[in-house]
């Protein structure tokens, strides 16, 4: 997964089915040590209100 700042994901929440999964715009990609991206920055809104997670990129899934 090739992650940027701007791309719009789905936040994987194990508790909820595929079509209630939350939507967020990644804010900042991490990278490691050998240049792959692992974990990102993720804003989203939820019931009105801002809000921001940090979540490694398995629980995260592109849009297209």
């Amino acid at each position: 997964m090739n992650l940027t700042t701007g791309d719009l994901v789905l936040m994987v929440e194990d508790d909820c089915p595929l079509n209630e999964w939350p939507t967020g715009i990644i804010k900042r990609a991490f990278s490691s040590q050998d240049g792959k991206i692992r974990k990102a920055k993720v804003a989203f809104l939820k019931d009105n209100k801002r809000g921001g997670y940090l979540r490694p990129v398995t629980q995260l899934s592109e849009t297209e």
